[in-house]
């Protein structure tokens, strides 16, 4: 590639198929909520933290057009609101869950785990998220 920026751009292009990829593939297994969820939300996570510390700078960066991460948060907003949007289409989440703020819950599940010295397992965590979205 003749540039630098020639180069980000085609890596950030990678990474946005890959997460396009993962949200489609999530969709289609046509697995119920909980399921579905829980593998998006690892699947989410681990974008996220592909880069130690990234996790930390996508909660503040969701709403900054100023930010570097602004274009890959958007991405990533993107694709979870079609995996939401699909599961709300289905009946099986509680009235009012908004996609923007579930992204929110997951990037702090990621931080967590990401600036952690020990050891965490996130998919606990998930747990609860899914716990309180999924309808009973």
């Amino acid at each position: 590639l003749p540039t630098r920026e020639a180069l980000v751009d085609a890596l950030m292009q990678d990474w946005t198929d890959r997460v396009a990829s993962d949200a489609e593939a999530a969709i289609a297994s046509g697995a119920p909520a909980p399921a579905m969820l829980l593998d998006w939300f690892e699947h989410f996570i681990d974008h996220i933290t592909l880069h130690r510390g990234a996790a930390t700078n996508i909660c503040p960066a969701m709403d900054d057009p100023a930010s570097p991460m602004y274009r890959k948060c958007r991405v990533m907003g993107e694709a979870n609101r079609r995996v939401i949007e699909h599961l709300d289409e289905r009946g099986e989440l509680r009235p009012g869950v908004d996609a923007a703020n579930v992204m929110r819950l997951v990037s702090g599940v990621a931080s967590v785990a990401d600036t952690s010295r020990a050891e965490i397992e996130v998919r606990p965590m998930l747990e609860v998220v899914v716990d309180g979205i999924v309808r009973a």
